[in-house]
């Protein structure tokens, strides 16, 4: 079978996969959602305050949980944003405890989902068969920009295990999307020819997952020589993981292709997407977003704080100021013309901080912006890991080589000293960083919180 004849039974295949799920309307959506890209940012928000005020009155109307809140049905559309701000935060703790206190009395086709649970306490919830339909139109839409449509080849680099038990549900679902999938976990030095010998066989027209998996392969295959610009690859999609620039720049330059962000989250789906500029667009026709500060108000604009996201599409389970758990920066308006907002950086999730020995919340962020920065001027620094053990301090586990470390050590203990209020930091040579259940890699851990929240039973999920 040819390539145009592949991607051609992967297209087919698609279609009918998303047809028995109920999702005929993607290609429909998808549609709307390039002739809302020819919309001004002032109509953008029109249509997104009408979408808010529908689910806010479904909300009220139908689900057990904000029916318990008295909250008031939204009377003007126009007053939508500011009636929202008087509704109680949503955390990620109720949809583990109390999901069916969430779902619509209403009834609709719906596909229970389950989220990674970075930190072992998965989330399930429900999505009805037209809010996945527009939550996927998006994907479609963002990977549009950079020329991938439905059944171009994809290798899915993703951290579920393929036990034995799950195999055959992920080969349909893979053969529905014409994908091949590696595995996140299986990223070490012994496991790379391998993949590269899968890349070369199916020569796929872009790349989906992990952004630090993708990017230790994409350093490997430089540092040994491998030409990857013969795959001709189209696009690489990082995701589910902080990716810093210079990651895509590495990424994009060993592949030479471009590299497309995708954030969001299991719950809600991912929502916004870079463009060919390299800059985060968030999707308004699907959520609404906040960034607020520790006491709940709004940030001034341009200001880095908590996202706060209301889903638009899912009437089944509506998760109205979600607390994704991320810090946010909201941008400036794209040199790419597109009129919807952006996210300038994405600073780390709220709970991978850590507490100096004064008090003060240091945000994984600032750290990661600090030690990457270390390892980007000391040769030989591959990878590394900050632990917060006790109050006063922290393990730093570093992969790299034993000069690496002698000429790191000083600079990340000078760090502590200085920037973490005289923290210790005890740097560790290790062979490799554990990645969590999910398969993502968390740089940044505070586990004296972790190990409170163990005792207490109330473990809370990334």
């Amino acid at each position: 079978m040819g390539n145009n004849d592949t991607v051609r039974s992967g297209t087919l295949l698609f279609r009918l996969a998303t047809a028995l799920r109920g999702e005929k309307g993607i290609s429909e959506y998808v549609r709307a959602l390039q002739r809302a890209e020819q919309r001004s940012p002032a109509e953008l928000r029109a249509m997104q305050q009408r979408r808010l005020a529908a689910m806010m009155n479904h909300a009220c109307e139908t689900v057990p949980w904000y029916r318990a809140h008295g909250l008031a049905p939204v009377r003007d559309p126009a007053h939508a944003f500011v009636q929202l701000a008087g509704w109680p935060l949503l955390e990620k703790a109720v949809l583990q405890s109390s999901p069916d206190d969430l779902r619509s009395s209403q009834r609709y086709r719906t596909t229970m989902k389950s989220t990674g649970g970075s930190t072992g306490a998965p989330v399930r919830l429900w999505k009805d068969a037209d809010g996945l339909a527009r939550e996927r139109a998006v994907t479609w839409r963002a990977l549009e920009w950079h020329g991938v449509v439905p059944g171009d080849r994809c290798v899915r680099v993703w951290g579920t295990p393929l036990t034995a038990r799950r195999r055959i549900t992920y080969w349909l679902a893979d053969a529905a999307m014409n994908r091949t999938r590696i595995s996140a976990f299986e990223m070490q030095e012994s496991d790379y020819a391998r993949h590269l010998a899968v890349l070369q066989r199916i020569r796929p027209t872009w790349i989906y997952g992990y952004s630090t998996a993708i990017h230790s392969f994409a350093e490997w295959a430089d540092a040994n020589g491998h030409d990857l610009r013969s795959l001709r690859v189209r696009l690489i999609v990082s995701t589910a993981e902080p990716s810093t620039r210079a990651m895509r720049q590495l990424i994009s330059r060993v592949f030479d292709c471009p590299v497309q962000n995708e954030y969001g989250a299991g719950e809600i789906g991912a929502f916004a997407y870079s463009c060919p500029h390299d800059q985060l667009h968030i999707f308004v026709e699907n959520v609404f977003v906040e960034v607020l500060d520790d006491e709940g108000c709004p940030v001034p604009a341009g200001e880095m704080g908590e996202i706060v996201v209301t889903d638009l599409t899912n009437r089944a389970m509506p998760l109205l100021r979600y607390r994704l758990g991320d810090r946010v920066r909201l941008g400036e308006p794209c040199a790419c013309g597109l009129p919807l907002p952006t996210i300038s950086e994405v600073g780390g999730r709220t709970r991978d901080l850590i507490v100096t020995p004064r008090g003060r919340k240091v945000y994984g962020g600032q750290i990661h912006y600090h030690i990457s920065g270390i390892g980007g001027r000391v040769p030989g620094f591959h990878q590394y890991q900050f632990v917060q053990t006790a109050a006063d301090r922290a393990e730093v586990r570093v992969v790299g080589t034993r000069d690496a470390l002698a000429r790191a050590r000083p600079l990340i203990e000078t760090f502590g000293r200085t920037h973490l209020d005289g923290m210790t930091l005890d740097v560790v040579a290790v062979d490799r960083i554990e990645r969590e259940r999910s398969g993502k890699l968390r740089l940044v851990k505070y586990e004296l919180a972790e190990a409170a929240q163990t005792s207490r039973g109330t473990h809370a999920q990334g």
